[in-house]
């Protein structure tokens, strides 16, 4: 056994996009600390080529980690990162609150989702979304969360939204 005389900590750092989840967070980080206490890490390339092939496995299979779901089984995804694709029924726009909803699937109050842009995102839209989106067949991606008994995806970017 050779002496080893490197104790260290390494600091990899993985990055990779997410389109949507909860969108406008952009590039997501995976930080993976790794401590190889009396080790001589640089010495062991076998060690070496093993870690780079464990950290880009990782990176490919948490990138694509997104489901597509039908409209009707958003209620069995609750704070999953999804991507749901349906027809626009309805959209409105509170002035006071400056809050957009887009209802999805079924005009309000049947929707079974509802895309939420609230006021201080409308900024990143070229265009209103509520006039942007209306009657179009759209996707959406995020995550789905539940607001007083309804099913909602809050977006922040034009980027989480797709039209068919």
């Amino acid at each position: 056994m050779s002496k080893l005389t490197h104790t260290g900590f390494i600091l990899c750092f993985i990055y990779f996009p997410l389109e949507g989840l909860r969108a406008g967070l952009g590039w997501y980080r995976i930080e993976i600390y790794m401590t190889f206490i009396k080790l001589n890490l640089f010495r062991n390339k076998k060690l070496m080529k093993q870690l780079f092939s464990f950290i880009f496995s990782l990176s490919s299979i948490l990138s694509f980690s997104q489901t597509k779901i039908s409209i009707d089984s958003v209620s069995n995804h609750k704070d999953e990162l999804v991507t749901v694709c349906g027809k626009v029924y309805g959209t409105k726009f509170l002035d006071k609150s400056q809050i957009t909803f887009i209802d999805l699937g079924a005009a309000y109050p049947d929707a079974p989702l509802t895309i939420v842009i609230l006021g201080k995102d409308r900024t990143n839209f070229k265009e209103n979304p509520e006039t942007l989106y209306s009657d179009k067949q759209i996707c959406v991606t995020g995550i789905i969360k539940a607001y007083k008994g309804k099913w909602e995806i809050d977006v922040e970017t034009p980027k989480d939204i797709t039209i068919e």
